[in-house]
């Protein structure tokens, strides 16, 4: 059991490393990512919360943590019009077209979530899943030639593999906070 992150999803965790501008970079932001130990945190793991029988993923948590530790607005809970409620992947995914640039996010492409991944810029790939629940990962640096890395919360819990372990061939879209 992860020792820094609490059970409790609806309020964020206290991270081990934080990072804000003009203290961005490629290993500040490995570091701070890595340290929320994604992969083993009892916080992410799959489970029923609501004891409706059915298991609930975390990845929509494990974005928001990492973009508060980053000083970045990413909402977890948002009010609308039925009243304050937990913002769910598809519901991130739509915070960013609506309302990301006001927060300075940028819709970017995967050149560019590249690059800004690896000046330490927060970065996420998003899937929005009209039939269901969606998809967001934290895009990692990742090499100049090859797929995107990503790290997730989610059926499967995981720090730097390539985007199609967390997405397969859907289509996502990239967002970055230069």
């Amino acid at each position: 059991m992860s020792t820094h992150t609490p059970l409790n999803v609806n309020h964020p965790c206290e991270p081990l490393v934080r990072s804000c501008p003009g203290d961005r970079s490629e290993s500040r932001y490995c570091t701070l990512v890595d340290a929320f130990d994604v992969a083993h945190a009892d916080r992410y793991r799959v489970r029923d919360t609501s004891g409706d029988g059915k298991d609930d993923t975390f990845c929509n948590i494990f974005a928001t943590d990492v973009c508060a530790a980053m000083g970045v607005v990413l909402p977890r809970i948002w009010f609308g019009p039925m009243g304050w409620r937990g913002v769910s992947a598809n519901g991130l995914f739509d915070w960013l077209g609506e309302h990301g640039e006001r927060y300075e996010w940028a819709r970017v492409t995967a050149h560019q979530a590249r690059a800004f991944a690896s000046q330490g810029m927060p970065t996420l790939a998003c899937w929005r899943n009209d039939a269901g629940s969606g998809h967001i990962a934290v895009v990692l640096p990742s090499p100049s030639e090859g797929p995107l890395r990503i790290a997730q919360a989610g059926a499967r819990c995981f720090f730097d593999e390539p985007i199609a372990a967390g997405f397969g061939a859907r289509p996502v879209t990239l967002w970055s906070h230069p």
